[in-house]
C-alpha cells in the first residue's frame, strides 16, 4: 500500500512510522533535514505511547506548576484566573491546560534522533497537485486551509482571523538546572508572554505576537519569577506564525474533514490538519488507530467496486 504524508513534523513523523510496513513518501515543503522535537515550544506526553511509535526513548519527568497573577505567585489557579488565562490564548472561555490537575508527571524525549531516517523525505517540495504522485492515500498534517487551497475548496472560513501567531524565546542558562522542570502559566494582560518554562538548561518563553510588544524586557522581568536575572546568555528568537488557533463550527470542521477523506482520499491527522485547539501528542496515538480502520474500510470497498466493475 502506497502512503503519502504530507509534512515532517511530529504528526508526520509519527504518521509515517505508524505505518513503517507500507510504501512510504514523505513530502515536506522546508529544506531542513533535522527534526525539531520540541516544535519550538515544550513537547510533554502523558504516557509513553507516541514514543513507542517513534522508537525514541521517553524520560519520566515531575513538573511543578505555577500560575503569574497580579504579579503574585500561585500553587493553583481559581476561576478568574482560568478564565482570564483562556481569553488571552484563545478569545474565549473554554477548558485549558491550566485547568489539568489530574497528575504533575509528563514524558518527554531522552533522546533526539531522527525518526524519518528509513523514509523516503522529499524535501523543498510543495504539494501544487495530488495528481502529481502515484501512492492511492494520503495523509495531511498541514494546517487545513493550505489543503483547501490546493484542491480549490471555497469555503467562507476566514482562518486568518482564527489564528494568533506566537514568538518564542529560547535562553540558554549558564548555571546547573539540576534537572528542574517548572512552569508559570502567566495570566496577567501585563505581559505578552503566556507560558515560560525552566527545562533541560533552558527557559523557553512563549508571546502572543504583537508589533509593538518589547520580547526582550518582558524575558528578563520573568525571569524575576524563577529568582535569576539576564547575564548575557545565549538566546534565539523564533516565530510561529499558526501559533494558536481558534475554534471553528464543528460540523462545518467534521463536514470538511469527512469530504477530504471521502473524496480526496486524504486522512488528516494533528491539531492544524483538522483545525482542533487543545489536541495533543497523546491524542494522535488513537487518531492513527482510527486512520488505520478507515483505511482498511475504504481499501475492502475499492476491492469490493473493482470487482463489481468486472462483473457488470
Amino acid at each position: 500500500m502506497k502512503i503519502t504524508i504530507i509534512g515532517s513534523g511530529i504528526a508526520g513523523c509519527m504518521a509515517a512510522n505508524y505505518f513503517k510496513n507500507e510504501d512510504i513518501t514523505i513530502i515536506e515543503k522546508n529544506n531542513k533535514v533535522s527534526f525539531n522535537y520540541e516544535h519550538n515550544a515544550i513537547m510533554r506526553m502523558k504516557d509513553v505511547s507516541a514514543g513507542l511509535i517513534l522508537g525514541n526513548k521517553l524520560k519520566k519527568i515531575k513538573i511543578e506548576k505555577n500560575y503569574l497573577f497580579n504579579k503574585k505567585l500561585f500553587n493553583k489557579p481559581n476561576i478568574l484566573m482560568k478564565n482570564k488565562y483562556s481569553l488571552k490564548v484563545s478569545n474565549k472561555l473554554c477548558n485549558r491546560s491550566i485547568d489539568n490537575f489530574d497528575n504533575s508527571f509528563r514524558y518527554i524525549f531522552a533522546d533526539k534522533n531522527n525518526p524519518l531516517e528509513r523514509f523516503n523525505v522529499i524535501y523543498g517540495s510543495e504539494i501544487i497537485s495530488f495528481n502529481e504522485f502515484d501512492g492511492n492515500i494520503f495523509i495531511s498534517t498541514i494546517p487545513l486551509p493550505d489543503i483547501l487551497k490546493i484542491l480549490k475548496i471555497n469555503h467562507d472560513i476566514d482562518f486568518n482571523i482564527l489564528k494568533k501567531s506566537i514568538k518564542i524565546i529560547k535562553l540558554k542558562l549558564n548555571i546547573n538546572t539540576s534537572n528542574l522542570y517548572q512552569t508559570i502559566y502567566i495570566v496577567d494582560d501585563y505581559y505578552n508572554a503566556y507560558r515560560a518554562t525552566l527545562q533541560d538548561g533552558e527557559i523557553i518563553f512563549e508571546f502572543i505576537y504583537k508589533d509593538d510588544c518589547d520580547y526582550f524586557k518582558e524575558m528578563c522581568e520573568l525571569l524575576y519569577y524563577f529568582g535569576l536575572k539576564y547575564c548575557d546568555e545565549e538566546y534565539e528568537i523564533l516565530d510561529n506564525k499558526n501559533g494558536k488557533i481558534i475554534e471553528i463550527d464543528d460540523e462545518w470542521r467534521k463536514g470538511i474533514i469527512a469530504e477530504l477523506t471521502e473524496k480526496y482520499n486524504i486522512y488528516s491527522l494533528g491539531r492544524y490538519a483538522i483545525w482542533k485547539p487543545g489536541l495533543m501528542i497523546d491524542d494522535l496515538v488513537q487518531d492513527l488507530k482510527i486512520i488505520s480502520k478507515m483505511i482498511n474500510i475504504s481499501k475492502k470497498r475499492r476491492k469490493y467496486e473493482s470487482i463489481f466493475n468486472q462483473l457488470h
